[in-house]
């Protein structure tokens, strides 16, 4: 998931890894980019769960 966000975000996996631990540790909300990436990269493997199987 996180590898995802940092592909669509165009940013290094060491920052998103880092701003999710700080928003867990401080509540203090996710710059944007990445907040919409994960928010993404979410949306697209949910969408791969409800996919029905061949």
């Amino acid at each position: 998931m996180l590898r995802v966000a940092s592909q669509l975000a165009n940013t290094k996996l060491h920052t998103v890894a880092e701003a999710v631990t700080r928003w867990a540790r401080t509540h203090q909300p996710l710059p944007a980019p990445i907040k919409e990436a994960l928010d993404e990269a979410l949306r697209m493997h949910a969408d791969t769960q409800d996919a029905p199987e061949s």
